[in-house]
């Protein structure tokens, strides 16, 4: 039986081994927007910093939001389900968004805990 903590770390490892496989012009890219939407989100919300860098990336956006609602299918091509989905379920409510907000927030940080240690390995 896994805790919470080790079922969004296992989910995050997972998004972070998928994303590291792509160029490494778009990888510098998507960790680098990875280790900024966390402050994005204190900042400006969940919602508006998942439609911020829905914009600019978002296969990290997915792989974010099939953590949050993984019964939805965000296989599909373009961003409608995306945005269907943050008005739809993350916004319905002051506690869901809160909620969300706090799991999205400690994804991220599991996320960018295996990029530093793949960065910090990858110099040595």
């Amino acid at each position: 039986m896994q805790t919470i903590d080790q079922k969004c770390a296992e989910n995050a490892y997972k998004a972070y081994f998928e994303l590291n496989k792509l160029p490494d012009s778009d990888k510098d890219k998507v960790f680098g927007f990875a280790k900024k939407m966390p402050m994005m989100i204190m900042a400006s919300g969940l919602g508006n910093a998942v439609m911020f860098k829905l914009n600019d990336d978002i296969d990290l956006v997915k792989y974010l939001l099939k953590w949050l609602f993984p019964e939805e299918n965000f296989d599909m091509q373009g961003d409608d389900q995306i945005k269907k989905v943050v008005s739809e379920k993350l916004l319905k409510s002051r506690d869901s968004l809160r909620i969300n907000t706090v799991k999205a927030l400690k994804w991220l940080e599991w996320f960018n805990r295996f990029a530093d240690a793949s960065e910090t390995s990858d110099k040595e």
